[in-house]
């Protein structure tokens, strides 16, 4: 075997290595940035980590969403929640964030699709807890 080999394989896992760490830092940085308030700048450093790790979507788009929701860009909250649960696997998490979508739907004055979604949760939902959340926030 060439001994040149050996250090090609040590510069390819490198490269494969150094995607990881810039993604994870790219999390690290938006978290950070979110925290201090810099929400654009934080929903940036998350799609930037979306684009190395796009199994992460579902968790992506909800908190692009939930930023958005705090800077009251309606329509940019609703669909970035929208995609999270249309990524989501996990039947729990689904409901709350179809709770938390409701709420930004309320918040909007969107008040017929908000309860589209109440309804979905306290109508489907194995979750007594998420049912009752559900219905409180129709009673809204």
């Amino acid at each position: 075997m060439n001994p040149y080999y050996k250090y090609i394989f040590v510069i390819l896992a490198f490269l494969l290595n150094s995607n990881k760490i810039l993604s994870d830092s790219a999390l690290v940085q938006a978290e950070k940035l979110s925290s201090e308030g810099k929400y654009y700048s934080a929903i940036t450093e998350y799609k930037r980590y979306m684009f190395f790790n796009p199994e992460d979507r579902s968790y992506i788009f909800y908190n692009i969403g939930m930023l958005y929701r705090k800077m009251h860009e309606w329509q940019n909250a609703i669909d970035n929640l929208e995609s999270s649960i249309s990524y989501e696997k996990d039947k729990n998490i689904v409901e709350d964030r179809r709770i938390k979508l409701a709420i930004t739907l309320i918040a909007s004055q969107n008040y017929n699709l908000a309860r589209l979604e109440l309804i979905k949760v306290y109508e489907y939902s194995e979750s007594l807890t998420n049912r009752l959340r559900a219905l409180y926030y129709d009673g809204v």
